[in-house]
């Protein structure tokens, strides 16, 4: 009986770890199709959050549909203190004809930096650049944190904002948002189905998955034939615990606040959960014997002994532990409740959603419960391969969460050594089946991947799914950069008295001027000088236009006193005066713009 519950409540812990001003913003870009394309503010296409868990920061920025930031763009400044080297995740490869290879991020990350120096509470300054597929780049943005907590403190857009906007905003949402704002509606029933079918979905994933076998543990745990409503009992009562302690995270969210989901990803969780880990691994394979002091196991083997068929007190304390134990791994459906629990207050909302998320993970167990003892096979030599699988399964869990503490091309360099231990150990088994084939071919392919892991990590790779250097992209860009005058043709300005001047001069000549901004940052401006501005037809368009370009790379405070004058939402934006000095404001090109398009869009300027 303890040695089942022993190995059960492993499993149960290796599950649980793997589980108008606005309105100028909007400007229209024609793209290739020459469809218009709407932009959003830097602010609404990436929403950026802090939190402090111990000494450390996680800073998350949820991004836009069809925008992505720049992985090596990020700063990080605290305000009279320091902090360390950012550990990012693995982003997207994204190869660019005239900035090379750049590591970029779509949808959402999530990233933390040790704290080496700051006092309570601190200013965190946050600079990021990012850009929209349809052809604009932000300037690098700066945006300014308070933290006096663990508390998530974020930059999204104000009210007001909102309030002064003729445009909706785009209600990019992480998967954690949108169930706390399901859960924020009326209907309670319909946000307990919701969560109970989350719950039925998260059973057949990698954090849920394992629960199968510690059911099939408890059923069999005193070795008597069961009847099904027997074993179905025992599992239900299983399952009722573990929804039940889910139930009451949520009221103790409650009360500790939304900085609680935060510290799930301290070290101080982290480290023990690899160590007890590590620790039954080595049990599996033999190492020792785990075991409770005999005072304690004859205390639960008398409560077993007084249960038909399986002690449904062993049931319940075994689904409690496996709920207690909270997961560092925290998945989407339990955060989106925790985090709507710990804004709105609603305790009775929160602890229902939980418990119908912990009945929804349990009913697959429960059926495997009412057969579960029909399904335990019998015993033989071959269980003790089986335990080396288990161990070598708990090892795989505790290289996940050492891959959340070190440097990313360490953590390819463990999940190398462990595909390889994987591979020495399928060569050591010995079956006489139709299976030996098949498992020795598994052994070859393990030990080939794990040594290419192991070269990648050597390469500074990162990604166990790309290991190797990407060689195609480098052969196709012929191992460099496309270079392009950016300036040609143009008259580089700095300042708003700079260009107040030059249209004076154009308009004197009765001439026009078009304004270019750019920067060594934007992939479309220089797009625009290689593909559009050289064109003869643009050429010609602009053949009475005085050609003026702001390179507002070093977005020093004369670029931001010039940018900020005619709201530059990003670049490539390119500017129309006419011959009185005025600006054409519908006239603007945001976005990069093709040169057919781009001619007859001037053209058309010219004949109003």
């Amino acid at each position: 009986m303890i040695k089942h519950l022993l190995l059960g409540l492993g499993l149960v812990l290796a599950s649980l770890t793997q589980a108008s001003s606005v309105s100028d913003a909007l400007r229209a870009a024609a793209t290739d199709n020459e469809q218009e394309e709407e932009f959003l503010r830097v602010d609404e296409a990436f929403q950026g959050s802090v939190a402090r868990i111990d000494d450390k920061l996680l800073i998350r920025y949820q991004i836009a549909p069809k925008y992505y930031l720049y992985r090596d763009q990020f700063r990080l400044e605290i305000v009279d203190g320091a902090v360390g080297k950012p550990q990012f995740p693995e982003g997207i490869l994204k190869h660019d004809e005239f900035l090379g290879e750049q590591i970029v991020y779509f949808n959402f990350v999530e990233f933390s930096v040790p704290i080496e120096r700051a006092q309570m509470p601190f200013t965190l300054n946050i600079t990021f650049q990012g850009c929209a597929e349809a052809g604009l780049c932000y300037p690098p943005t700066t945006r300014e944190f308070v933290v006096d907590s663990g508390a998530p403190v974020g930059n999204a857009a104000t009210a007001s904002d909102i309030e002064n906007s003729d445009v909706k905003n785009a209600g990019v949402k992480s998967s954690e948002t949108e169930l706390a704002e399901r859960l924020g509606g009326d209907d309670l029933l319909w946000q307990m189905l919701l969560f109970f079918g989350l719950g039925i979905g998260l059973t057949f994933t990698p954090c849920v998955l394992p629960m199968v076998p510690i059911v099939a543990s408890i059923i069999g745990a005193s070795g008597q034939k069961l009847s099904t409503g027997r074993a179905f009992t025992l599992s239900f009562v299983y399952v009722q615990a573990v929804a039940i302690v889910y139930a009451a995270l949520g009221l103790a969210v409650s009360s500790a606040g939304a900085a609680l989901t935060g510290y799930l990803q301290s070290p101080w969780v982290i480290i023990p959960a690899i160590v007890v880990f590590v620790a039954l691994a080595f049990s599996m394979f033999g190492a020792y014997e785990l075991q409770l002091p005999s005072s304690l196991q004859e205390k639960l083997m008398g409560a077993s002994n007084q249960q038909q068929g399986g002690s449904l007190l062993g049931a319940a304390v075994m689904g409690a532990l496996s709920a207690l134990i909270v997961s560092p791994c925290v998945s989407a459906p339990l955060t989106g409740a925790l985090v709507y629990i710990a804004q709105s207050g609603d305790l009775l909302k929160g602890a229902l959603t939980l418990y119908a998320l912990g009945l929804g993970m349990g009913m697959p167990l429960m059926l495997v419960g009412m057969g579960g003892a029909k399904l335990l096979p019998k015993a033989g030599a071959w269980m003790e391969q089986v335990k080396y699988a288990f161990g070598f399964m708990l090892i795989g869990v505790a290289v996940v969460l050492v891959n959340r503490l070190i440097p990313a091309e360490f953590g390819l360099l463990s999940w190398g050594l462990f595909v390889l231990a994987v591979a020495a150990w399928l060569g050591q088994l010995s079956i006489q089946s139709a299976w030996q084939f098949w498992i020795q071919g598994l052994r070859i392919a393990l030990l080939v991947y794990g040594v290419v892991l192991i070269i990648g990590a050597s390469a500074g790779q990162t990604n166990p799914l790309k290991p190797l250097p990407n060689f195609a992209a480098s052969a196709s860009a012929g191992g460099a950069t496309k270079t392009v005058d950016a300036h040609a043709g143009f008259k580089l300005i700095k300042t708003v008295a700079d260009l107040e001047r030059e249209i004076a001069d154009a308009n004197a000549e009765g001439k026009t001027v078009m304004l270019d901004f750019f920067a060594d940052w934007c992939v479309a401006c220089f797009e625009f000088a290689d593909y559009t501005f050289p064109d003869s037809a643009v050429q010609q368009a602009l053949a009475n236009t005085v050609l003026l370009q702001a390179d507002v790379t070093a977005n020093d405070a004369a670029d931001r006193e010039l940018m900020a004058r005619y709201d530059i939402l990003g670049l490539p934006s390119i500017l129309f005066f006419n011959e009185q000095g005025e600006e054409l404001r519908a006239a603007r090109v945001t976005g990069f713009m093709k040169a057919e398009p781009f001619a007859r869009h001037i053209n058309d300027l010219h004949n109003r």
